[in-house]
């Protein structure tokens, strides 16, 4: 059933959105795509909302197969279709997709050195050259090198030249696209922490309160799940959550500092999947039914 409803609400949320009217593509976000911003407003949203139900068919048949959530179950669809409508109108590039799905490659090599720890060297080059990517996207992105490193330590794969390896993979891709931008003498891009912290600043906007408050509801969402996989029964579970409350992690600090931005895409994939698996392990009906009428306020609330 959960199968036809996500989709259905994505497609209904679409239509009433687009009614209602979208707030236009902001120019300061997606440098790297800005191209794109003579595109009407309405269609760069519907593209948008058609590769995010191709999407969510994909991220829900890679959490299956991961088995993540310790049971076979299509609630990831429902969880992310209701993120979908927390994503601000002005940073809902169709473009940005390939950043969520940097992060679905991401999290399943992070997931792979516990399968085949003889090929930690290889996994790691690729890892570094998806974060790699991702950095040339997004600021402040290399954060994501912790999660490469948390991976090897978790699976007791770590090495000093596993990390190097990691780090080339990473400095491949900047390296071309510097080299590129040399030849036809684009700007260059280079790594940046981008820690600013504009979640804390004097002066909030509303949806900067909202994202501060959001922060601070997943971060007991994340609690929540540690405790509920802590009475697992095997310390090799336990170990693969830490790999998605890490990456969780890496993009709540990074919202935390730019805002509710284009970083928001690289903080859906590990929270739907926290807060998913929550719903489905708190034993409390009542507290598991708090979590999820909580979220939805605050989706209805963003999109208010």
């Amino acid at each position: 059933m959960l199968v036809f409803i996500a989709p259905l609400l994505i497609i209904f949320g679409v239509v009433l959105k687009l009614v209602g009217g979208i707030a236009v593509l902001e120019g300061a976000y997606w440098r790297v795509f800005a191209f794109l911003g003579e595109w009407p407003t309405w269609l760069n949203f519907a593209v948008s909302s058609l590769i995010a139900l191709l999407v969510a068919f994909i991220f829900n048949q890679m959490v299956q197969t991961l088995g993540l959530l310790g049971r076979i179950t299509n609630l990831t669809m429902l969880v992310f279709a209701l993120f979908y409508f927390a994503i601000p109108d002005a940073v809902n590039h169709w473009m940005a997709w390939s950043v969520f799905l940097l992060q679905l490659g991401l999290l399943r090599m992070a997931e792979d050195v516990y399968d085949t720890p003889s090929r930690a060297s290889y996994i790691s080059f690729n890892m570094g050259v998806l974060i790699g990517l991702n950095a040339l996207i997004i600021e402040g992105s290399a954060l994501l090198l912790m999660l490469l490193l948390q991976a090897l330590v978790l699976s007791g794969t770590a090495s000093f030249r596993r990390v190097v390896v990691g780090l080339l993979g990473f400095l491949t891709p900047l390296y071309f696209f510097n080299s590129m931008a040399y030849l036809f003498h684009w700007n260059y891009r280079f790594p940046s922490h981008g820690l600013h912290f504009a979640l804390l600043q004097g002066s909030m906007s509303k949806l900067d309160i909202l994202g501060l408050a959001f922060l601070a509801f997943m971060a007991i969402v994340a609690l929540v799940s540690v405790l509920s996989v802590s009475s697992s029964s095997t310390l090799r579970e336990r170990r693969r959550w830490i790999l998605v409350i890490g990456h969780m992690a890496i993009g709540g600090m990074l919202v935390l500092s730019q805002g509710f931005t284009e970083v928001v895409f690289m903080a859906i994939v590990p929270a739907t999947i926290v807060l998913t698996r929550v719903l489905l392990t708190v034993k409390n009906r009542k507290l598991s039914n708090a979590i999820l009428l909580v979220f939805i306020a605050f989706v209805l609330l963003i999109n208010s």
